[in-house]
């Protein structure tokens, strides 16, 4: 409880970055994944956490989930993180899909992850959770006039029944300038 009342703060938690980096390795899953995402809540001024998060790309389940969406809402300043998280693309679907979008985050203009991230965001639209399809469309989002190839599944997600969707999926399409 008491990292997610950390988190809660945002980036006035800025100064506890070191202590929650610190509890990436602690033995309890379930205190792991809650650290990560309060360094996510805190942002880019928990760049010092970048190496412990990506450290923790290497657990299993929900903690290298949240340690890859920690290290996509802390963005470009992650970048060091970024070959760990083109690894987390050939794994588990969910997973991917999670690194993909922060990998939008961290490093949009890279030829690499244009190249290997996007399919895997556009390949989200189709998600069965609408949260994860919004994710997509936002991740698509970030890499602007590359991202060209989504604008047919992301003119279908207009239609998605779910508002977040659609609203994710307009802003990616005006990114596109389509």
């Amino acid at each position: 409880y008491v990292c997610y009342m950390i988190g809660e703060l945002g980036p006035g938690a800025a100064p506890a970055t070191e202590a929650l980096a610190g509890l990436l390795a602690d033995g309890d899953e379930k205190t792991q994944s809650e650290a990560a995402f309060a360094l996510a809540e805190i942002g880019p001024d928990a760049a010092a956490a970048v190496p412990a998060l990506t450290t923790a790309l290497g657990s299993e389940g929900p903690v290298c989930f949240a340690a890859s969406y920690a290290l996509g809402r802390i963005g470009k300043k992650a970048i060091k993180a970024k070959p760990a998280l083109l690894a987390q693309l050939k794994g588990d679907e969910s997973m991917a899909l999670v690194s993909a979008w922060a990998l939008a985050h961290i490093h949009p203009e890279c030829p690499t992850c244009q190249e290997k991230a996007l399919p895997v965001l556009i390949a989200g639209l189709d998600d069965s959770s609408a949260e994860f399809r919004s994710e997509a469309a936002s991740g698509i989002c970030c890499f602007g006039a590359a991202a060209e190839g989504a604008v047919e599944k992301l003119k279908k997600a207009l239609n998605d029944p779910d508002e977040e969707v659609r609203e994710a999926a307009a802003a990616a399409l005006k990114a596109i300038d389509k």
